[in-house]
């Protein structure tokens, strides 16, 4: 109930009755993961390192210089973690948009001088 609570807000205004009864409807499958809980670290990043906020709402995620400053933290990452990272955009368009603004600002050749970068194929 309380994953089917955040997934669904608009069911919180309705009675619990109905969120219990939307929940058993609901299939939810879960595994455990392939990487070991000690080699993840999920953060919620704020701001970037040069102060830009990181707001990636649809309307605002194409501003240039949010692109520019998710590529300063990529790059700042690849510089202190070992071996390799992933990153996960939430579509392939916007992906193709970030790595299209990246190439052309020089922040994918700056990426690759650290890392090697692989894309995920359509």
């Amino acid at each position: 109930p309380e994953l089917v609570s955040q997934l669904f807000p608009e069911l919180n205004a309705a009675t619990s009755k109905t969120v219990e009864s939307s929940a058993h409807a609901l299939k939810m499958f879960s595994c455990g993961h392939i990487i070991p809980r000690d080699n993840l670290l999920p953060l919620a990043v704020p701001v970037g390192p040069t102060g830009v906020s990181l707001d990636f709402t649809h309307g605002a995620r194409s501003n240039v210089a949010l692109i520019d400053e998710l590529g300063r933290i990529v790059l700042n990452a690849s510089r202190i973690a070992p071996g390799g990272a992933c990153v996960f955009f939430p579509s392939f368009k916007y992906a193709d948009d970030v790595y299209e603004r990246w190439t052309k600002s020089g922040a994918l050749a700056s990426i690759s001088a650290v890392k090697d970068v692989y894309r995920e194929p359509r």
